[in-house]
């Protein structure tokens, strides 16, 4: 007679917590090298930012505001490629009506109080319709490697703190609140900055594991297709209902260096 196999017996729940927890950890250790994130405004308003990560753990924070986006190039490479960028523009488009797309219905639908924030893709213009995918074919037929994803900064900022954007009157708060997420000073100028910044620490929480969503993936509906101009790029967004704070970070071992 055969033996009856045991009875399965479920992990234990600060188990499984451990097991998430290091899993994390060890997507964290996979991310070396600099993130860069923009923001493309007019003339002198193109927002930069690069952020330097060292197995999972930032170390290093800059961002500037410059000319334009042949400017915002030659700042993110001038010590060497990116490994990734995050960009606050359309990287991926759709011929259905009006230019809407699959993630730009989800964030208006989820984020109905600041829904305004998400523009009709057939009505922007200027340095957000040209520059972003400019900056973002660049990179690409530099590196065809680079990891891209697009960004939005102001609906991700009301996920993030359950605040509306408000950069003018809340300046100080906007730069504490980056300080807490990125663990690195993060004094911006202007929004511009502010954005790119945050586009940075988007794509590290993307790449590292610990925000599962991307944006990019939800599928097109009928009479519509989704084109890819500069070749395939992310969305990354965290878990409805999912606020992370420096303080849940898997700990490594090793504490947050400040040099900027």
């Amino acid at each position: 007679m055969i033996p009856a196999a045991p009875a399965a017996r479920l992990p234990a729940k600060n188990s499984i917590q451990r097991t998430a927890l290091r899993a994390a950890a060890d997507a964290e250790m996979t991310v070396t090298g600099k993130i860069t994130g923009y923001d493309p405004g007019g003339n002198d308003q193109h927002g930069v930012a690069a952020l330097v990560v060292s197995n999972g753990r930032p170390i290093r924070l800059s961002f500037a505001s410059v000319r334009n986006a042949e400017a915002a190039l030659r700042w993110f490479t001038a010590d060497g490629m990116p490994l990734a960028t995050g960009i606050d523009a359309l990287t991926l488009l759709s011929t259905g009506n009006s230019g809407w797309r699959p993630a730009d219905r989800w964030l208006r639908e989820q984020y109905q109080q600041v829904q305004g924030s998400v523009v009709n893709p057939n009505n922007l213009k200027g340095a957000m319709a040209l520059n972003g995918l400019a900056v973002m074919v660049w990179l690409r037929n530099a590196n065809k490697n680079i990891l891209i994803s697009e960004t939005h900064p102001k609906v991700l900022y009301f996920h993030l703190s359950e605040v509306k954007y408000d950069y003018a009157a809340k300046q100080k708060a906007m730069n504490s609140h980056l300080a807490q997420w990125i663990g690195l000073g993060a004094n911006t100028a202007n929004d511009h900055e502010w954005d790119a910044v945050l586009s940075c620490y988007a794509v590290l929480e993307g790449m590292s594991g610990r925000w599962s969503m991307d944006l990019h993936q939800l599928p097109p509906t009928d009479g519509e297709s989704l084109v890819q101009p500069g070749g395939p790029s992310h969305y990354y967004w965290p878990v409805l209902n999912e606020k992370r704070t420096i303080d849940e970070r898997p700990d490594l071992g090793s504490p947050w260096v400040d040099v900027c």
